[in-house]
């Protein structure tokens, strides 16, 4: 709505007046983060929610969440070598349909190695690093029978 009515008023004021400037730059600047915020309550609302897929989406996302910092690492190093490196220079030559489609891939397989990996690990490998860096003190890695 916020943004209909911004473009209603872009096209009242007419290109050449300083009002119209104004609001273009509002819509450019002011609306992205309006709509992130709106977009994450709408997410936080979910998330909080109680249904049954909520809890299926949930869990399985939690994985790959908890070793955010190796997914990450991973990603970017797969991509660079992918798209710009040792692999070719395929990102020009990629429409923007498939670079969406490698990445909703490739986002499922790091789910599904996050999941298997924290079945054997008590984190992943970067993170236990991390840990391990951070406290002065080796924690334990291997997930020990309860």
């Amino acid at each position: 709505m916020v943004g209909t009515a911004l473009a209603m008023a872009e096209v009242k004021l007419g290109e050449e007046s300083l009002a119209h400037r104004v609001v273009n730059l509002l819509g450019r600047v002011g609306a992205p983060p309006l709509l992130a915020m709106g977009y994450g309550a709408v997410l936080l609302l979910w998330w909080r929610g109680r249904g049954r897929l909520t809890g299926v989406v949930r869990s399985a996302l939690a994985p790959t969440g908890r070793m955010a910092l190796t997914n990450y690492i991973l990603q970017s190093a797969v991509c660079i070598c992918v798209f710009y490196g040792m692999w070719g220079d395929r990102f020009a030559s990629l429409s923007l349909a498939a670079l969406m489609l490698y990445s909703a891939v490739f986002f499922m397989a790091q789910m599904i190695f996050s999941a298997v990996w924290l079945r054997l690990f008590t984190q992943g490998p970067l993170e236990w690093l991390w840990r391990w860096q951070m406290k002065r003190k080796r924690p334990r890695l291997l997930r020990t029978e309860a």
